[in-house]
């Protein structure tokens, strides 16, 4: 009697059409409700770190997989040193038909639109911006996992929240990856890194690397997409209690390069 129930180095599955069609629904409700572990970036300070420590020329090598619309909310003014959820927040895929999150500590309307926090200048002060943000969630794998197919599939997936004063760049990137190599942004090798700004401080720039010509890495890329929307619209955890802010990172000849 054959026990042997994968064959290793398989990927096709010989069952019926409609049972993996259900097997496929399966998959996407247990995901559903299973939050994964996040790994973000950081840009405080207008330091681009990576679990605590500088990144090197406050710049990256990496791919981004895919990415995701976020709008945050957050009762009163941001403090650094008292690091606290938003109060209300909303995340997809596409950026349509947006509506707060059920873990929205206090939701501030039914719906994004007519929503007042959505209003041009109810950031209040006398600014014209909105009170609430609209970010750019962005899954990304540094270059050196670009080894083998085997290495992409496996290596950890960071989580870079691009702030609202560079989500346009991040747009800018994504038509140059078009304009000069006819290809999507998740097929082209990016360069991220942080520069200083006069009036925000800093901001998140892109720039395009080179596209990847491997045809084995691309798919094992497409494969990982697969794997980020679960990962990028992981949610926060319904609590406007106050999280651990992040120690200040210092870049030293230990720091983690990419």
């Amino acid at each position: 009697m054959n026990n042997l129930i994968v064959q290793e180095g398989s990927t096709a599955v010989a069952l019926p059409a409609e049972y993996m069609a259900q097997l496929a629904q399966d998959a996407k409700d247990t995901s559903a409700v299973e939050t994964p572990s996040v790994s973000a970036l950081s840009f405080k300070s207008g330091i681009l770190a990576y679990q605590g420590q500088a990144v090197p020329g406050n710049a990256m090598q990496c791919v981004a997989v895919d990415t995701a619309f976020e709008r945050c909310y957050y009762d009163g003014p941001y403090d650094p040193n008292k690091i606290k959820n938003p109060v209300c927040f909303v995340l997809s895929s596409d950026g349509e038909d947006e509506a707060p999150h059920g873990n929205s500590s206090a939701p501030q309307s039914t719906s994004c639109t007519g929503c007042p926090k959505n209003e041009w200048g109810s950031a209040g002060e006398g600014r014209r911006g909105k009170a609430c943000k609209e970010i750019r969630r962005i899954a990304l794998i540094p270059t050196d996992k670009l080894q083998s197919p085997d290495d992409i599939l496996a290596s950890e997936m960071v989580m870079a929240k691009i702030p609202v004063t560079s989500v346009s760049n991040w747009s800018n990137h994504v038509h140059k990856a078009n304009a000069l190599h006819s290809m999507p942004f998740w097929a082209v090798v990016t360069k991220l890194h942080l520069k200083p700004h006069i009036k925000n401080q800093f901001e998140v720039c892109f720039d395009v690397v080179g596209p990847i010509s491997s045809i084995e890495a691309l798919e094992a890329i497409k494969k990982k997409r697969l794997m980020a929307q679960s990962f990028l619209l992981a949610p926060y955890d319904g609590s406007a209690e106050e999280e651990k802010p992040a120690a200040p990172a210092k870049e030293t000849k230990a720091s983690k390069k990419y």
